[in-house]
């Protein structure tokens, strides 16, 4: 997970079916949101059976849809992580240093049935002050997108 552009990333549309059509065979697919790269994953780990390539196109129109209102996904889901890990005396710089250098780099989906799936955004970090080496965040969101917990994923 990376800030380098990938020469296969391509900006998500509701038109642009290239990429994401990808998904539902290669489980993973990356796009440009926000100027960035953005690795788009069928998370296979939490399922007690991995969906099909038929389940997962059937969700593409929801997926099509997180992304393109992901700009407020993700100031929901980075807004939501620092008030989790904040201890309460960081200052304004502090947070405005944590919305910068943390960044989502991966969204999940969790296929909870032929017509549902579950999100979250996992983070990257720019700067070695907010994370442990090999462990980064994780916000899950509910079926409205917006963030009901963290976890921490290595």
């Amino acid at each position: 997970m990376s800030d380098v552009p990938r020469p296969d990333a391509t900006e998500p549309a509701p038109d642009d079916v290239s990429a994401l059509d990808r998904l539902a065979a290669a489980g993973d697919v990356t796009v440009r949101v926000d100027g960035r790269d953005l690795v788009v994953m069928v998370d296979q780990s939490g399922a007690a059976r991995r969906p099909t390539p038929e389940e997962v196109a059937a969700l593409l129109p929801r997926v099509r849809s997180v992304l393109a209102d992901f700009a407020a996904v993700r100031e929901r889901a980075t807004a939501f992580l620092w008030e989790w890990g904040a201890e309460g005396e960081e200052t304004e710089e502090e947070r405005a240093g944590f919305h910068r250098d943390v960044l989502p780099g991966t969204l999940t989906l969790t296929v909870t049935d032929a017509r549902e799936a579950r999100f979250a955004v996992h983070f990257d970090s720019r700067n070695e002050a907010y994370l442990l080496d090999g462990y980064w965040p994780a916000v899950h969101l509910d079926a409205d997108l917006h963030p009901d917990r963290v976890t921490i994923e290595a």
